[in-house]
């Protein structure tokens, strides 16, 4: 819960540099040195999936086991 807080209480810029860096993480890992390609995600979607994750994170009704 603490992470999906602080998701959603992040300023705008915060989650835009957090976009930015996941996304050259992300295309370290996925790329493809024969072909020279790497994956393509814009910060915007990063910060979408952050946001969607946070609200579900804090608004999934305790279902239990």
């Amino acid at each position: 819960m603490g992470l999906a807080t602080a998701i959603r209480d992040a300023k705008p810029d915060e989650l835009e540099k957090l976009g930015a860096f996941l996304i050259g993480e992300f295309r370290m890992q996925a790329a493809n040195p024969v072909t020279d390609e790497s994956a393509k995600v814009a910060s915007t979607d990063i910060v979408s999936a952050l946001g969607a994750w946070a609200y579900m994170q804090l608004n999934a009704q305790d279902v239990g086991d």
